[in-house]
């Protein structure tokens, strides 16, 4: 009997194994991949791979792609393919795994070796001319060692035959002392060579391999029948992302002026992965910020004195709080816990190339596409990207608030014109007449709307500003009511030689208190506006003068109060 239930076993086993061909013929199968296109969100990027894939074997198959980013949102990690024959794209894995890597870059660890070679060639260079130089000085030696006097074929030597061989020993004196300095520098110099080359080979065997996260995906596939073509994977990453910079450049020296609006892209990634020639499109779409609002809980409101205490709802109800009070203390523990066990995010790390990039419009989101390819390295660094410009039609005015500064400034307002994009909010660099001026900030402007741009100081608008009276005095013969009155005078000069159109911004107080009463006095110049954009007691004179005209404005109020109040406080 043992031996029956033995042998049905065994083939219960082998029948199980015939109906699971997976598990005995699937096969690890590294694939390389490249990125082939990046799609940047304000924060985060969505990543397009691309692995070539050419299956001959029936059966099962497990595609392995190596060195992914650590932090890939495995929650959009999907695989699609498109390849002949007949072919089935069945579960996807990922895990995260240490592995070895170089503590050098590729780049950093070139310009060693490049340096490495250059002081090789030097010190090439130098052996040989030492080898030069040492087949001088035996030259030399071997001459001075001739017979000091040459014997003269027809007797005696002549007096001028022994002045030249004496000069000849002389030049042989200083040729050699030459030669010896010569080699003796030459060597020194090879020394230094071969110790520089020492110094960078130590350099590069001391980096330690780094152990770093990467990520592993393994992609389970069936063939049919023989398959060839390509996979594509896509993934999300954080640690990336672009902003919206603005380049304004106004342009007065022609006859209407112009104001040209260049929208750039700050884009940066720090995900793992550089991103070497790839295409770049930018995306409105902000995956990482929720994607449905929040909810209210219902609000009620009730007198004090009707909300009952827990002490005074009867027997059982006064240990509520302290139970209360352990649980809570129970949950913020358990918190405190699962806080300390979660990995701290990555700290966000903050490169440049000028193109436009073709604008997609839908509705609701834009994206633009970058012309051509892209290099991003994975350092942090930011790189600005040409995304479009718009020409506009600004029309232009000086404006001053002389009670804090007499200096005018040009303002450029413009509308953005509805066949536009719209504006997300950045950072704006001013420029006028091909001058950098200054910086400022971009909000979110749709099409259709209007918005004002300052461009610095003209200096031919002069604004004065003057107190003209400032008297405190009592009224009434009954009932006695203090007075503040006060009175000032603004006076603006066009230098222009043609009409400009000038913005005057004052203010005067407003209360909230019915005792205290506040009115412009008849001989104020009248303003334009009153409340400018909402904002109470703020005043606006908008004049056009004509070149060379000069203007004056006169603002005088009178705030009056009950005696009995002594003072008032201006906030």
């Amino acid at each position: 009997m043992p031996s029956l239930s033995r042998t049905r076993l065994t083939l219960t086993f082998f029948a199980a194994i015939a109906f699971l061909p997976s598990l005995a013929l699937a096969k690890d199968i590294k694939t390389t991949s490249v990125i082939t296109k990046v799609t940047v969100f304000p924060n985060g990027a969505e990543i397009t791979r691309l692995a070539k894939v050419e299956l001959n074997e029936k059966g099962d198959h497990v595609l392995v792609l190596e060195g992914l980013p650590q932090y890939l949102n495995s929650n959009s990690l999907r695989v699609a393919g498109k390849t002949t024959g007949e072919l089935e794209i069945g579960s996807v894995d990922h895990k995260i795994v240490f592995v070895q890597k170089d503590a050098l870059d590729k780049t950093q660890r070139k310009a060693i070796e490049d340096q490495i070679q250059a002081l090789k060639d030097r010190r090439d260079l130098l052996d040989s001319k030492i080898k030069i130089t040492t087949t001088q000085k035996d030259l030399i030696e071997a001459l001075a060692k001739l017979p000091s006097r040459p014997v003269h074929i027809h007797g005696e030597n002549s007096a001028a035959d022994k002045q030249d061989w004496g000069n000849l020993f002389d030049l042989m004196g200083e040729k050699l002392a030459l030669t010896y300095t010569s080699l003796h520098e030459t060597r020194i110099a090879r020394r230094q060579v071969s110790k520089e080359i020492d110094e960078l080979l130590k350099k590069l065997d001391s980096q330690p391999d780094k152990q770093v996260r990467q990520s592993i995906v393994r992609v389970n596939i069936k063939v049919m029948k023989p398959a060839a073509g390509q996979l594509t994977l896509r993934y999300q990453v954080r640690n990336a992302g672009w902003k919206p910079v603005y380049d304004a450049r106004l342009v007065t020296t022609e006859a209407k002026p112009t104001l040209n609006l260049v929208r750039l892209a700050s884009v940066y990634q720090n995900s793992g992965e550089s991103w070497e020639n790839v295409s770049l499109l930018l995306s409105t779409t902000r995956p990482a910020q929720g994607v449905s609002a929040p909810k209210l809980r219902p609000l009620s409101v009730e007198f004090a004195s009707q909300i009952v205490s827990p002490a005074s709802r009867g027997f059982g109800y006064a240990d509520a709080p302290m139970m209360d009070k352990a649980q809570n203390e129970t949950a913020m523990v358990q918190q405190k816990r699962m806080s300390r066990a979660m990995p701290a995010p990555a700290p966000k790390m903050r490169v440049a190339r000028m193109r436009k990039a073709r604008v997609n419009s839908y509705a609701f989101q834009t994206t633009f596409e970058i012309v051509g390819k892209v290099s991003i390295k994975d350092d942090g660094q930011r790189k600005k990207l040409k995304i479009i410009s718009d020409d506009l039609k600004p029309d232009l005015e000086a404006r001053s608030v002389p009670k804090r500064n007499t200096n005018a400034y040009l303002y450029a307002n413009f509308e953005l014109p509805k066949k536009s994009t719209p504006l997300l909010p950045g950072r704006l660099f001013l420029f006028r007449d091909g001058i950098f001026v200054g910086k400022g900030y971009l909000p979110q402007i749709s099409p259709g709307e209007k918005h004002e741009m300052g461009f610095g100081i003209d200096d031919k608008i002069k604004v004065k500003f003057a107190e003209l009276k400032r008297a405190k005095g009592e009224t009434g013969l009954f009932t006695s009511s203090k007075t503040d009155k006060r009175q000032f005078k603004i006076t603006v000069k066009n230098l222009h030689d043609k009409a400009v159109t000038v913005r005057i911004i004052d203010q005067i107080p407003y209360t909230t208190n019915e005792l205290i009463k506040i009115e412009l006095l008849p001989s104020t110049t009248k303003p334009t506006k009153k409340n400018r954009k909402d904002k109470r007691g703020i005043l606006e004179w908008k004049h056009v003068l004509k070149a060379g005209q000069e203007d004056i404005i006169k603002l005088d109020y009178l705030i009056s109060w009950p005696s009995k109040n002594n003072r008032l406080v201006y906030r």
